[in-house]
């Protein structure tokens, strides 16, 4: 546990050496971490969760089943329909009769609203989110809680919060490829649909 957290304040003080002479503790490290690993999991979408909705005849709105969801990924259903995403602008257009299963959603407020209205109770919706998922602060022995292939971007990040004008860029372009990486590894290409 101890050798990634040697490794990135290692690395931080090396890139740091090159632009400064200040001597930068850990517990400073840390603080900056926290800050910048919440940035990468906000911008790079790479934690994700699951949770269910089961369906009840004539009901439209369901709340999310967890608070920190940030946006939502796909949806499936125990019936293998689809669902298609509607605006909340167009919504009230849409027909509350109809087929025994919905084909329409749309979020708002922190709830999943179906169109047609169910006619079938205890269906099953899967959501697959992004969650914001709350920090514990890294220590000595508390390690960063993004995935190891992002420590670059980490260590890039909090020298950047030292010295902008020299590692700014160096961040912007290791998340980029963090963000990548993520939906790689879950199989998802980020794409302007999925972002409900």
């Amino acid at each position: 546990m101890k050798d990634r957290i040697n490794r990135i304040t290692t690395q931080v003080r090396l890139n740091l050496k090159e632009v400064s002479t200040e001597r930068i503790t850990n517990p400073e490290i840390y603080e900056k971490a926290s800050y910048i690993q919440a940035e990468i999991m906000k911008e790079t979408k790479c934690v994700e969760t699951d949770f269910q909705i089961k369906t009840v005849i004539g009901q439209e709105s369901y709340d999310f089943a967890i608070e920190d969801v940030s946006m939502i990924k796909s949806l499936e259903t125990s019936w293998g329909g689809q669902l298609t995403y509607k605006l909340n602008s167009v919504w009230e257009t849409l027909s509350t009769t109809g087929d025994s299963y919905p084909s329409f959603f749309t979020i708002f407020n922190k709830k999943i609203k179906l169109r047609p209205n169910p006619l079938l109770a205890d269906e099953t919706i899967t959501v697959w989110a992004y969650q914001e998922k709350p920090l514990i602060k890294m220590d000595d022995d508390i390690e960063p809680e993004i995935p190891e292939y992002a420590d670059r971007c980490l260590i890039y990040g909090i020298c950047a919060e030292y010295a902008p004008e020299r590692f700014y860029e160096q961040y912007i372009a290791a998340r980029s490829r963090v963000g990548v990486h993520a939906h790689n590894k879950i199989g998802v290409s980020k794409s302007p649909e999925m972002n409900w």
